[in-house]
């Protein structure tokens, strides 16, 4: 029986709670053979939550193709080359920066894609809610765990 309560996951992240201790939050990324796991205090990660008002997250949900394309590219060229921590930030997104180039920004449209479109979604429920910010469903999250005996 698994001791774990999933707030998201995919092939590569699971983001999490424990069931015997709701004061963390668990991320776990395990890509191109790094398996990592984070631990955030839930109450930073509400407040991080909420700084994401629904404007900037609409905005983000309407970049075009070819907005993430020119910010993908961007990005992978400036870690081209890149050694040590220098190296490791944008993995999660592009891979190693030891990969082709082609590789990488396959790799960023894809992220990037996929994360405009989950974005368009959860703008859309929060329209429908009524809703003028934007907290992922982790504040509904936390007071829920918070308040179970």
């Amino acid at each position: 029986m698994s001791t774990k309560i999933t707030i998201s996951h995919d092939e590569d992240i699971h983001f999490y709670q424990e069931v015997a201790d709701e004061s963390k939050i668990y991320l776990r990324v395990r890509k191109s053979g790094v398996d990592l796991k984070l631990e955030i205090d839930a109450s930073h990660a509400l407040a991080i939550a909420r700084a994401f008002d629904l404007g900037r997250v609409e905005a983000m949900s309407k970049l075009t193709d070819d907005e993430i394309a020119e910010h993908v590219k961007g990005c992978v060229k400036a870690r081209l080359g890149k050694t040590g921590l220098d190296a490791i930030f944008g993995m999660l997104i592009y891979g190693s920066a030891d990969e082709p180039e082609e590789t990488q920004v396959e790799s960023g449209l894809k992220y990037y894609k996929m994360m405009r479109d989950n974005l368009k979604e959860c703008v859309a429920r929060a329209s429908k809610a009524g809703r003028t910010s934007f907290t992922f469903g982790l504040e509904e999250l936390i007071t829920t765990s918070a308040s179970r005996p």
